[in-house]
Parts: C-alpha cells; structure tokens; sequence
C-alpha cells in the first residue's frame, strides 16, 4: 500500500465513490459497495458521475470508482462530460487522493474495460496513488467485484479511513436515524432482479415487417405481474432467454458429452446439460475459449488472429459460436469442466420497452429483430431474438426483470417539445412516449425521425404512427428508407435536411432522444448533430460540442444505444 500523504485542509475525508453506467450494474455495485463498507463503520457517499465534476473529486482523500465501458471503448454516457473534464490540460491535480477502480466490461469487444483502464492511468497521472489495483471485470463480474469490494474495504480499514460515529442504543430515536449514511440508501425502484426475476407470461406475439421483407421484426406484449411497480417509459426489460436445443445437442453429441454429468460451476456441481441450456453463452465465443484452442495447433490460423489485434479477435468471432469453433479447430476433445470454465455466461437480453404504463398498466411491449443468418451451410440465430420468436409460445413464461433507464424518459414538463430519432428497433421506446405524451395530454410538440430498408415492407407501427400525425400529437414524422432509391438515405440525412429546424427546437427547449444501434447509427447521429449545431450557430467544432455538453448536461440529449 502507498504511504499516506499528507492532508491539505480542504481535503474532504469522506470515501467518495462514483459510478458511470449504461444499464445500471455499476450503480448497482457502487451501493452494494457503500452498503459494505458502511457495515464496517467507514463514511462513505455515492455519487452518479454527471453530478459531480474533476475539482471536487480533487478534494476528496478516497475515491472509488466504478465504470461500464460503452461502444467501441468508450466511457458510458453519464460519464462523458466528467471524462472531458478529467482528462483536459487543465485538470486538478490529485496528489493527496488514494484511489481504485472497478472496470466493467465485455472480453468479446476489442477494447475490454477501456473506460475504466482509462480512469486508473489518468488518476496516476494526476498524482493520485492507487489504495489497490485495478480489477478488470467480463460478464461473469460477480466473483471478481466482490474481491476487489472486500480488498478496497480491508484496505481503507487499514488506512484510517472516516467512520461513522454510531449512536449508543440508549441515544437511538427516529432522528437519529437520519444520518448523512442515509443519502447512500435509495429505495430500489422495482421489486425485481436479476437474482429474482419474476415470471412474465407472453401474451401476445406478432410480426410487423411483412412477409417479403429481408428481415423479421416482432411485436410482444408481456403481462405484468401485480407484485412488480409499474415500470417507467423509456425502461429496459431484461430476459432470460435459453440457449436453442438443437445448438445444445449437436455440441453433446460433438463432444460426446453426458449431459447428466455433474459439473462445479459457481461454487456447486450442475446437470452438464442444465449449464449448456440455459447457463452458458454458446453463440458468444470466449477470446481465452480461443486461446485454448489456438494452443492445440502452435502457429496455426488461431495464433496469427490473436497476435493481430483485439479487432482481428472480435472480427474473426464475429457471427462464429462455440460449435462452430471446436468443428474446425478442436483438435482433442475438451472436458467438460474445462469447456464450461472457457465459456462465458448466459447473460439477459436487454431491451427497450415499447409501451407506456399509463396507457396500460397491465403490460408491456417489446419491438424485437430476429436475428437469423447461415454460417457453413448451418442455420444460424440470435439466442434472445429467435428465443422469443421461435421457442416461446403465448401463454408461456419467462423469467425477466426491469432496469431503470435513468434520464431516458419523457420531460416532466408536458409543454417541453421533443426530438427522437429511432431507426429500426430504435422506434421501440418512442412508441411508448407518443404513447406516455398522449395519456398526458401534453402540448408540447413531437417529432419523430424513424428509418428502416424499404417502406412497404419494413414501416414498423405506421398505423400507429400516422394515427398519431393525424391526431397532432405527433407533430412531425420524418422517415428515411435506404434502399428505396439508389443512393442509401438515412436518418442523419433527414437531420442535415432540417438543420434549420431543428436548431430551433433546440433553442426553444426541446429534449433530443436517440435509441438504437451504438456502432454506426448513434455515431453519424452525433456528427450530424455536431454539424448542424455548427451550421446553425456559425461556430467553431469546439464551441458547437460545449453546446451539445450543455444538452448533456441539462438531460436534454439522452441516448439509449446498443
């Protein structure tokens, strides 16, 4: 451990901890975090990075920080502006603060854990010195976040950290209660989670691009448990698909497994056939999987992609799964622990919510793609999408369970006009603000930017759609069908059309909205916003991304991208 330095007199004692976060399981580890180490006597605040900026972190002796990594490498949108702020010339230095980091990410994208590896050197830079090292976390994070929670907690023991004082139990009343401990408990806002989902019957299922479309887009519509809060326009819900059997089936036999062998995984030995169902990803290879069997043929093909470049790796697992892997490279057979060991796990399938409770507190809608497509002559499909379309039936259930989407909803302020720009699946959440906004009786204009392939086939909700039109409520409806015409036309197009337009809006108040695809779409949408803020203000590219801060900074450029 660092040697302690020595304190200025505005240095805040107190263990600050922040997280940013894209869906929320950095917020959640942060609390469990103060939680912990509240437990233990220590003094402790949390913070949403967007609320607080590099000078006071600057002041503060501790500091815990837990982030996601979000798109190619990028830090998460509530921790955008602080990143700027961080990591500009003219950031604080921080040399009486002793510091970690939990990095949360996914080993399947190139740059694993980006955000956070950023977070510890720039504190370094900055002077600060490391409480403990960092801990990088996959998708299997519980394991690894609990370890670093309890070293950061043993070691800020050690170190003399702030406690609470703890009131005698002769002096304890209801105003005691009332502690600066108590800002760190919030109430969660859904009954549910992932370790206790709830049953969600399907009740409805339909398909909304039409027969001669290039692609399958569904419509479901889920019931609501009573026991469940009523969700929020603009939430995620988070199924737990299982993998499909003929996938399990064909890697049995490939292997020559016994499905009823037991198998430790977690701490306890399960059905082999249980874990390959509904445990273990078997469409998203593992890089170490590949490692593995990268060592079975010493300066092969497998050797050559994972001495190329993290990009090579993702780009060579891209649309591969497991089975696809052990056909053409595995050399030996793996045992069965080894393969589980290899592999990742099973996570959620998270997606944007389609429908808005106070048109219908009974339910929920989803707008879901299936993903479909051949590899080497075999059929090959999404885990979550051809879960929900092919292998659950109405009436069925499936464990599931909310998020909350943070500032990701409609404006309190029912005047406040609104811009969302959802192509594709993106729609999904905006059906369920025109939905929200008409229940509301809102005044406050609405438009919509949605674009797709082709307009006879792929016009997802245009009944809807234009019923809203009709009705006023949606004020503008701008679409964008690329392959209608020769020249692909998308929707940042239609903004740099409107550029004028759109200025305006935002100059009267209104909120931006983006939902949808975060590798390509969410970036030209950005650029395109950059360029007519530009345009429109006859600044520099500097002057307009303040501008766009301020958006942020107000919660009134909000983006819900996968």
């Amino acid at each position: 451990m660092n040697q302690a330095v020595s304190l200025d007199e505005a240095m805040d004692p107190t263990i600050q901890i922040i997280f940013g976060t894209q869906t929320g399981t950095a917020e959640d580890l942060a609390y469990n975090l103060a939680d912990a180490a509240e437990e233990k006597g220590l003094d402790v605040r949390v913070s949403d990075m967007e609320d607080v900026d590099s000078a006071q972190l600057s002041r503060f002796q501790y500091l815990l920080v837990l982030t996601s990594t979000y798109g190619d490498g990028d830090m998460p949108d509530n921790g955008v502006l602080l990143w700027k702020s961080l990591s500009s010339g003219d950031a604080p230095p921080m040399n009486n603060t002793h510091f970690s980091v939990l990095s949360l990410g996914d080993s399947s994208f190139p740059n694993f854990c980006a955000a956070g590896k950023s977070w510890d050197e720039r504190l370094q830079e900055l002077g600060a010195h490391r409480l403990c090292e960092r801990v990088d976390c996959d998708n299997d994070y519980e394991v690894s976040a609990e370890q670093w929670e309890q070293k950061v907690i043993e070691r800020l023991l050690e170190s003399s950290a702030p406690a609470v004082e703890v009131p005698g139990e002769a002096d304890v009343d209801a105003a005691s209660l009332q502690t600066e401990s108590g800002q760190n408990k919030r109430e969660k806002p859904f009954v549910h989670s992932a370790s206790e989902p709830m049953a969600m019957k399907l009740r409805e299922k339909r398909c909304l691009t039409k027969s001669n479309s290039s692609k399958e887009v569904m419509h479901y519509e889920f019931e609501l448990p009573e026991t469940e809060k009523a969700y929020r326009t603009g939430d995620t819900l988070n199924l737990m698909a299982r993998n499909e059997p003929a996938l399990v089936n064909a890697l049995l036999c490939f292997g020559d497994y016994d499905c009823e062998a037991l198998v430790p995984y977690k701490g306890v030995e399960r059905r082999l056939g249980d874990l390959l169902s509904c445990a273990i990803d078997l469409r998203q290879p593992t890089p170490k999987f590949l490692e593995y069997l990268a060592q079975q043929s010493p300066g092969g093909e497998l050797e050559n992609v994972l001495q190329a470049s993290a990009q090579s790796v993702q780009d060579f697992l891209r649309g591969r799964d497991v089975l696809a892997l052990l056909k053409t490279y595995s050399k030996s057979p793996i045992p069965s622990a080894d393969l589980i060991a290899l592999l990742a796990p099973l996570t959620p399938r998270t997606y944007s919510i389609a429908s808005s409770a106070s048109m219908d507190s009974a339910s929920v809608a989803l707008t879901v793609a299936s993903v479909r497509y051949e590899l080497d002559g075999r059929a090959m499909s999404g885990t979550g999408s051809c879960f929900l379309a092919d292998r659950l039936p109405v009436g069925a259930n499936v464990p599931a369970y909310f998020s909350r989407n943070r500032h990701f909803t409609v404006p309190e302020d029912t005047t406040v006009p609104v811009i969302m720009i959802g192509p594709g699946t993106g729609i999904a959440p905006f059906r369920g603000f025109l939905q929200e906004r008409q229940t509301q009786g809102a005044t406050g204009d609405n438009w919509l930017f949605f674009g797709d392939r082709n307009e006879e086939t792929d016009f997802l909700y245009r009944d809807e759609l234009e019923n809203f039109r009709a009705s006023g409520l949606l004020t503008r409806l701008d679409v964008a069908f690329s392959r209608d015409q020769s020249e692909k036309i998308y929707v940042q197009h239609l903004m740099r059309n409107h550029s004028a337009t759109i200025y305006a809006w935002l100059e009267r108040g209104a909120h931006l909205f983006v939902c949808g695809d975060a590798q390509k779409m969410a970036v030209d949408v950005e650029e395109a916003l950059l360029a007519l803020i530009k345009q429109e203000r006859r600044c520099s590219e500097q002057e307009a991304e303040t501008y766009l801060d301020s958006l942020r900074s107000a919660h009134r450029y909000e983006r819900d991208v996968y």
